[in-house]
């Protein structure tokens, strides 16, 4: 089972930050999970809300400001007075200073305007992509059958959050609909997910992976639902705790 950050190691250090994704890598963490939106000027910012005042106080929002003034900001002293200086990243930034072979998950949280920026970025030998098991997801449909069309080296996977409404969680129209599309799998809220499921998913030869973990009680679980990933805020008690039982290394 792959452990994978979201937006870094969230839990300790400042979300979609260069302090939380290297936190990640020195705790060993698989890969990272990030937020990716397109500012003004057509950079590809590492960024989760639509605008900046959660984590800055300052109300700019991405898509109408400059890459230069979003990273005038301070993204890091929320958390904490060491981490005070953080800037908003570039996405060219975060794919450079990943180690080799390790997962990068990026999420699109716009639109399919994104995609000339973000193809050119991964595509850039200097952002070292070709090394990394890099992965699109997104709760946009539109947008993750445009990211299939224009890069279909790139795997991606369509995000879902749970429904209630439904025995499972989730409906096997989810499923006919991944394979239609030709997405590489999907990337499921864990809180729908059943072995049932799970095992429809696996059996369709789709990927699968899951949404926010940050209790370890459920480890069991996911395990027994044969979960490919998981991502979390904190990749170093699942680390450890998978470690225990001899199922990580």
């Amino acid at each position: 089972m792959l452990i994978i950050a979201h937006r870094g190691a969230s839990g300790e250090a400042p979300e979609n930050t260069l302090a939380a994704f290297d936190l990640a890598w020195r705790q060993q963490a698989d890969g990272i999970e990030l937020d990716v939106r397109l500012s003004r000027d057509g950079r590809v910012m590492v960024h989760h809300d639509p605008t900046t005042k959660r984590l800055t106080g300052t109300d700019l929002s991405i898509a109408d400001s400059t890459s230069d003034a979003l990273r005038q900001l301070d993204f890091g002293i929320w958390k904490g007075p060491e981490f005070a200086g953080q800037r908003m990243p570039v996405l060219d930034e975060v794919l450079a200073a990943a180690p080799p072979g390790k997962q990068v998950v990026i999420e699109i949280k716009c639109g399919p305007e994104i995609i000339p920026a973000l193809s050119q970025v991964l595509k850039n030998p200097a952002n070292h992509a070709a090394q990394l098991a890099v992965s699109l997801i997104s709760f946009n449909l539109d947008t993750l059958i445009a990211c299939q069309q224009s890069l279909p080296e790139i795997p991606c996977l369509f995000l879902q959050e749970a429904d209630a409404s439904t025995t499972n969680g989730f409906s096997a129209d989810l499923i006919t609909l991944a394979l239609e599309q030709g997405f590489a799998g999907l990337d499921l809220d864990y809180k729908g997910l059943t072995e049932t499921f799970a095992a429809q998913v696996r059996q369709a030869g789709l990927h699968l992976l899951t949404w926010t973990v940050n209790e370890l009680s459920q480890l069991a679980h996911l395990r027994a639902c044969g979960v490919e990933g998981i991502t979390t805020d904190w990749p170093l008690q699942f680390l450890n705790s998978l470690q225990q039982v001899g199922e990580h290394s």
